[in-house]
């Protein structure tokens, strides 16, 4: 029979973790016009080690106000995901001890960007992941509503100003598509319509030392040999074995192994 001391252990470990101290963070949360918003969902991220805290009453209510439970308390990025055309708003290295009051926090506005994923013959293509670069700083931003429905169709809130749009066909897993990208000026909402992904072809190669040793985590590069332009070929890095993988269009390509 195991003698009954053997459990003081974890009756001690689940006292530690009761413990921990429950800190809080309060404030207002406005639009760019000062109007309160109401069910932003609060997120709080520990960028160190240690993982994120749990967190309860994690969203604004009606006028905009949020008293939200962080245990444990530390040093986190505070993030705020609202409806669009909000855009999502990180406020960097909050310190939470005790109540933290950080006052009102004021949500970047954006545009609506829509449109629908299909296919050469106008099949929708659901599960197309989009990224929005900020030319102007090569931020990839943090977006919701990111990714084209069953219908391949997408709605979401984008910054104003000069922008890549990357739309990641990777996810597509019936026919083999290219992976599409442009860049556009945004002023206001905009429908992009019909986003169109032309049948891809896939370009496959391992890529070795001398010896055949793997080289690992190398840039590979597609670009058009009449144009010179670098296509968009998202992860197209080599693994552990060297193999990288990665879907174009028809086309004559020089491939570059960086």
């Amino acid at each position: 029979m195991r003698p009954p001391f053997s459990l003081l252990p974890a009756v001690a470990l689940l006292a530690t973790a009761a413990a921990l101290p429950a800190q809080s963070i309060t404030g207002f949360v406005v639009d760019a016009q000062g109007q309160p918003v109401f069910g932003v969902d609060i997120d709080v991220e520990n960028q160190g080690s240690g993982g994120d805290p749990d967190l309860t009453s994690d969203g604004t209510d009606v006028n905009g106000f949020f008293n939200t439970t962080v245990t444990p308390g530390g040093t986190f990025d505070i993030i705020f995901n609202p409806a669009p055309p909000n855009l999502i708003t990180t406020v960097p290295d909050v310190t939470v001890a005790g109540v933290t009051n950080m006052g009102t926090v004021e949500l970047l506005q954006g545009v609506i960007m829509s449109g629908r994923c299909v296919d050469a013959l106008g099949t929708p293509l659901a599960g197309i992941n989009i990224d929005v670069i900020d030319l102007a700083t090569g931020d990839n931003l943090d977006l919701l509503g990111d990714v084209s429905d069953a219908f391949g169709a997408f709605s979401l809130a984008v910054p104003i100003g000069n922008l890549e749009l990357r739309f990641d066909a990777t996810p597509v897993t019936f026919k083999t598509v290219a992976s599409v990208a442009f860049e556009r000026v945004t002023t206001a909402d905009f429908d992009l319509g019909d986003v169109v992904f032309p049948d891809g072809f896939r370009i496959t190669t391992v890529v070795q030392k001398p010896g055949g040793l793997p080289v690992v985590n190398a840039d590979t590069d597609v670009a058009d040999v009449a144009t010179g332009q670098t296509l968009y070929t998202p992860k197209d890095n080599t693994s552990a074995s060297g193999l990288v993988s990665v879907v174009v269009a028809a086309g004559t390509y020089e491939f570059e192994i960086c």
